[in-house]
């Protein structure tokens, strides 16, 4: 598995060359294939930000102490069973 940062590294160019596609580049390029793939790195960076900012605020607010939020959610998902697909 692959650290955040390293994901967020690629992700980042893919996302600018997503959205200059998407938007500014020419109709030939805006296929249904490239808008998908554009949606589905701009949820990611949404995401990502949105856990950041969270992340942030925590620690302003809480201090050093926030630090044990993440990993008491990855406990408790740890803890939950896995149920296969059908």
């Amino acid at each position: 598995m692959l650290p955040a940062s390293t994901i967020m590294i690629g992700n980042a160019p893919q996302f600018s060359m997503g959205f200059a596609d998407v938007l500014l580049g020419p109709r030939v390029a805006r296929t249904p294939e490239t808008r998908l793939r554009f949606a589905r790195l701009a949820t990611a960076m949404v995401a990502v930000i949105a856990g950041c900012a969270a992340a942030s605020f925590l620690t302003w607010v809480y201090g050093f102490r926030s630090v044990a939020l993440p990993v008491i959610v990855a406990a408790v998902a740890a803890a939950l069973p896995i149920e296969p697909e059908h």
